[in-house]
């Protein structure tokens, strides 16, 4: 199982997968998705998401080339 950053960003900050949902407004699926990495998040949802962990989207989601 690949442990991505968002994964270990909320861990970090003690908070569930269905408290970062409820905070960025998305369903806990849809977040669960974007943690496993299985889907990546439009840019307005990954800010909601950064928010809600008290950090920034390129920190939760780094630029591949």
């Amino acid at each position: 199982m690949k442990i991505t950053r968002l994964k270990k960003v909320r861990q970090l900050k003690n908070k569930t997968q269905e408290e970062v949902a409820k905070q960025a407004k998305v369903t806990t699926r849809s977040y669960r998705y974007y943690e496993s990495g299985d889907r990546v998040p439009d840019v307005i949802t990954a800010q909601r998401i950064a928010l809600a962990l008290g950090t920034t989207v390129e920190k939760l989601f780094p630029y591949k080339a």
